[in-house]
């Protein structure tokens, strides 16, 4: 890998593109070679500071956004007023009201699954990375 795409995927290309360019060129997986990830972390070396300081930035940035604890407490209360108020509007003791309620509930609960999952990959990711760069920073300073 060249040390200018490096560059510009740390500084210019988006979250989504540098989250995308971390998985393939830095996370082991069956498709990568151990040597393959080895060569990358010593490009990862050469990078110039400037750069490895605007990654890890970067990189926290886009774990924050990924935090799914600091979120819940938004859309958790969120949630309880919209199956709340789709209950009130329901004849109380209907059969049907209750089964549509578990169901919006349902739901609500199968589309949010998959929210958190990738949030909590995309936020693993940038955590990796960020801390390969911190390891290159602290190598840099000594």
């Amino acid at each position: 890998m060249k040390l200018k795409e490096i560059n510009r995927h740390i500084t210019q290309s988006s979250d989504k593109d540098l989250l995308e360019f971390i998985r393939v060129e830095f996370l082991p997986s069956k498709d990568s070679s151990n040597t393959n990830i080895r060569n990358n972390y010593n490009t990862l070396k050469k990078v110039p500071k400037d750069v490895v300081t605007i990654g890890i930035a970067r990189l926290k940035n886009i774990e924050e956004n990924n935090d799914v604890p600091k979120s819940a407490p938004l859309i958790i209360p969120l949630i309880l007023l919209i199956i709340a108020s789709y209950s009130n509007i329901l004849p109380e003791g209907s059969y049907i009201g209750s089964v549509l309620v578990l169901l919006l509930s349902l739901a609500i609960f199968v589309m949010l699954i998959p929210i958190i999952a990738k949030a909590k990959l995309n936020k693993s990711k940038a955590l990796y990375f960020r801390e390969l760069l911190e390891s290159v920073e602290k190598k840099d300073n000594h």
